[in-house]
């Protein structure tokens, strides 16, 4: 099999694309991942998909909630200042809630179901 200079460069050029493409996806990848304080453990709660998570509108962050409740939130409502979640141990950022069906929330993210917490 023969190949001739234009082929070549053609292929080179598609290479030189498919690398940029791959770093461009694995830095998204980090930048998202960073996002959040500390990693999601394995049982988190998903937004979006069928299940305790859908039906009270849960979102990772409270500025991506989008439930008919939000106005009467205060601003600075979010999971941690919520009365249904409970962390493992102190400064976790992760924390179970009993409305997503005990599965684990990020603790700045808000649902259909948040109660203020007492002297919070």
């Amino acid at each position: 099999m023969s190949t001739n200079r234009r082929d070549f460069l053609k292929h080179a050029a598609w290479g030189l694309i498919g690398a940029a493409w791959i770093a461009q996806t694995s830095w998204v990848t980090k930048a998202f991942a960073a996002a959040f304080r500390t990693p999601a453990p394995a049982d988190v709660a998903e937004p979006g998909k069928a299940g305790p998570a859908l039906l009270q509108k849960y979102a990772h962050f409270a500025s991506e909630f989008t439930g008919k409740r939000k106005p009467n939130f205060p601003a600075n409502a979010n999971c941690k200042n919520c009365s249904l979640f409970r962390t493992d141990k102190a400064g976790d950022a992760w924390g179970r809630c009993a409305m997503i069906g005990n599965k684990r929330v990020y603790e700045e993210g808000l649902c259909q179901a948040w109660l203020k917490k007492a002297g919070a």
